[in-house]
């Protein structure tokens, strides 16, 4: 029988390990990420084609699409408010109060992100409002439900009026003592990232590249982290996000590459522009697997650190997912002026090509020496 009790459902879920917990509300978190601010960031990136054409109804679109990307990315706030409470599985004013939680958070955010480089957690319009901090909408969505829950654990007649009044108290209360201590976590996290990827030290610096690109294309593969959020959480961006880009675009190509053989055409390609965690059951079975892709972003990271390319945080941590970060990185790469074709390298030969071409031989390698067998990457 259904429960339709949110108070149980949160309950329950409390009763799970503290893991599996984490696990679904950062799931939560990430389909409110992709639903809001990074659906706006790709329509905004699809926007720029239609710029400066001089011809009035592709301005139009323009305009349009502009517009549509700026209420999407708004609407970060609620869309992760919304997510978490579908992965707690709450309903009624639980559910909504979750949301409105979050927009509170992403409105009441004050802006100190002013010290970083080029990505900012924080866009301010000029409506005033804003998108806020996605750390501390997380963390302000799930103290805010953990509070509500404890407090109203019993039904009263007049809690349509007593939970959403209490939500936006506390909501507005939790995000002025927690938001600027979490968004200077975030920030000194970002900046770490920066400096490792520009260090003056060119073996520190490489060694970066490789550690980042390994980290964030596992994070992709790994169902229960996203990197798409860890990127944006994070800041993960300009050398950084490229090296980030490239590990992701890695796992995602060079699986489809693996996956051939066990899945066909359509599969793989489901793989290769869907995403990669869809192997992550035989990497569960057999870790071994994940060797070819690995290896691969381990010595592809580097060079693109060397060779200066950039990646917004918007895109970092998507890889081939839709060609976002191909899309992303054209903006990004035009943005400071980097020549087309340098673009076109940093796409065609370090996102494509070469992941393409280096987990094939190593996956053949590996094969040859029954490593990895046939029927291993079935899906």
């Amino acid at each position: 029988m259904k429960n339709n009790n949110p108070s149980a459902s949160l309950s329950s879920r409390k009763a799970h390990p503290f893991r599996d917990f984490l696990t679904a509300t950062s799931s939560g978190m990430s389909m409110g990420l992709f639903a809001t601010l990074i659906a706006g960031t790709i329509i905004s990136t699809i926007a720029l084609l239609f710029k400066n054409s001089g011809i009035e109804w592709v301005e139009t679109i323009f305009e349009i699409l502009t517009g549509l990307s700026t209420v999407l990315k708004l609407a970060t706030g609620f869309g992760i408010g919304l997510g978490i409470a579908y992965a707690l599985k709450l309903d009624g004013l639980k559910l909504i109060s979750s949301a409105l939680s979050g927009f509170i958070a992403a409105f009441l955010s004050r802006d100190i992100t002013h010290l970083t480089i080029r990505d900012e957690l924080v866009w301010t319009y000029s409506f005033g409002l804003k998108i806020g901090d996605p750390l501390t909408i997380f963390f302000v969505v799930i103290l805010t439900l953990l509070l509500v829950n404890l407090i109203f654990n019993k039904k009263t007649p007049i809690d349509i009026i007593l939970i959403p009044l209490a939500t936006a108290l506390i909501a507005a209360i939790i995000t002025y003592v927690i938001n600027q201590p979490v968004s200077y976590v975030t920030i000194l996290i970002r900046t770490l990232f920066e400096k490792l990827s520009t260090l003056d030290n060119l073996p520190l610096m490489m060694l970066a590249g490789s550690l980042i690109a390994v980290i964030m294309g596992m994070c992709l593969t790994m169902p229960m982290i996203s990197s798409a959020a860890v990127a944006i959480i994070f800041g993960i961006g300009n050398v950084s996000g490229a090296a980030a880009l490239v590990g992701c675009s890695t796992q995602m190509v060079g699986f489809a590459v693996q996956s051939y053989r066990d899945n066909g055409f359509l599969k793989s390609l489901s793989v290769g522009v869907g995403t990669s965690m869809i192997q992550f059951k035989n990497i569960i079975k057999k870790p071994l697997i994940w060797l070819p892709t690995i290896i691969t972003s381990a010595l592809l990271g580097p060079f693109v650190v060397l060779l200066k390319y950039q990646a917004s945080s918007l895109g970092a941590g998507m890889g081939t997912c839709g060609l976002v970060g191909q899309i992303d990185s054209v903006a990004t790469m035009s943005e400071i002026g980097m020549p087309w074709w340098q673009t076109a390298i940093f796409i065609g030969v370090f996102q494509l090509i070469l992941p393409f071409v280096l987990v094939f031989l190593f996956d053949l390698l590996f094969r040859k020496a029954k490593i990895i067998k046939k029927g291993d990457l079935t899906l």
